[in-house]
C-alpha cells in the first residue's frame, strides 16, 4: 500500500490526488504512458517507457478527501547499446535508426559500415526487452483545495 502523504513528490499520487478533488465523491479513473529517465536508479537502463492506470473512489467528509484506488503500472525497455555509442553518434540507441538498407544482404558494400556499427556498439550482444507489470493498493486522506 502506498500513503498519499508524500503525494506531491510522486507523479502517479500526485495524478490521483489531482483527479479525486476534481470528483470530489465517487469513482474516478485515469491513465498515462511516459518515458522517464532511469539513469539515477540504473545507468544501463537510461531512459524506459513507463504506462499504466489507476481507479478508486473519493468520499468527501467536510474539507478532507478520503481515497482508495488501485494503480496498475507496466514497464517497456529495450536493453540495447550498453555504453550508449549509438546514442551520443547518432542520437538514438534505437537498431531501426541506423541507417542500414534492410533490402540488401548485410555483407553488401552499402550495409557493411552499419552492420559493423550495430554490432560494435553492441559488444557483439543480442538487444533484448525488459518488461514488467505490477500494482499498487493507494489509501490516504488530502485536504480538498477548494475549501
Amino acid at each position: 500500500m502506498i500513503s498519499l502523504k508524500r503525494y506531491k513528490k510522486n507523479k502517479v499520487l500526485n495524478q490521483v490526488a489531482n483527479k479525486a478533488r476534481l470528483v470530489k465523491n465517487g469513482p474516478f479513473t485515469d491513465s498515462w504512458n511516459n518515458s522517464y529517465s532511469f539513469s539515477a536508479v540504473s545507468p544501463w537502463i537510461g531512459g524506459a517507457t513507463v504506462q499504466g492506470h489507476f481507479s478508486g473512489t473519493v468520499k468527501k467528509d467536510r474539507n478532507v478527501l478520503i481515497i482508495e484506488a488501485k494503480a496498475q503500472y507496466q514497464f517497456f525497455d529495450t536493453f540495447t547499446d550498453p555504453a550508449s555509442i549509438r546514442q551520443h553518434k547518432i542520437g538514438t540507441s534505437a537498431l531501426k535508426d541506423i541507417p542500414y538498407d534492410f533490402s540488401k544482404p548485410w555483407w553488401n558494400p552499402g550495409n557493411l559500415g552499419a552492420a559493423y556499427f550495430a554490432a560494435d556498439t553492441e559488444f557483439l550482444g543480442t538487444p533484448y526487452e525488459i518488461n514488467g507489470k505490477w500494482n499498487t493498493k493507494i489509501e490516504g486522506s488530502i485536504r480538498d483545495s477548494d475549501e
